[in-house]
């Protein structure tokens, strides 16, 4: 509506968030473009639900160990039983949500939303890893050994 009010009243001076969003358009426009102006034909939006998808997969199968194997569960704490299942739930969630418009399939958001899903895998991962300090030592334990040259190293 103001755009048009634009165009028909040339003498009057542009706003400046008119201006700003004209350009935002534009500017966005051009993340479905490749260089040689081609259509960029890649839904980001679907990539990070494949990528979430994988990651799920993955948490799901460390959520199966609380729920079957008692001495998983014995040697758990809570709090990293419940990160994997908040993560779980959150990646549900993320994949259930119906948003396919130009702004969910643009590269920084369909990125970002991949970033948050691998990051928040890193830290479930870590925080595995880093639990009860067994993967430690047992790393310590290689360095030493190959260090002494009792092992061949990997």
């Amino acid at each position: 509506m103001e755009l048009e009010y634009l165009v028909r009243n040339p003498e009057q001076p542009l706003r400046s968030d008119l201006g700003f969003g004209i350009n935002l358009i534009v500017e966005t426009g051009k993340a479905f473009h490749w260089k040689r102006d081609t259509f960029n034909n890649t839904d980001c939006r679907i990539k990070a639900l494949a990528l979430a998808g994988e990651v799920l997969e993955s948490v799901s199968e460390v959520c199966k160990l609380d729920e079957d194997d008692i001495v998983a569960t014995a040697h758990a704490s809570s709090e990293l039983m419940d990160l994997t299942h908040n993560l779980r739930d959150l990646l549900k969630t993320y994949r259930s949500l119906r948003r396919f418009g130009f702004y969910h399939q643009s590269p920084w958001v369909g990125g970002g939303d991949m970033a948050a899903a691998m990051g928040n895998a890193q830290l479930l991962g870590l925080k595995l890893l880093q639990h009860q300090g067994v993967f430690g030592c047992f790393l310590h334990l290689y360095h030493m050994l190959a260090h002494l040259s009792a092992i061949k190293r990997i």
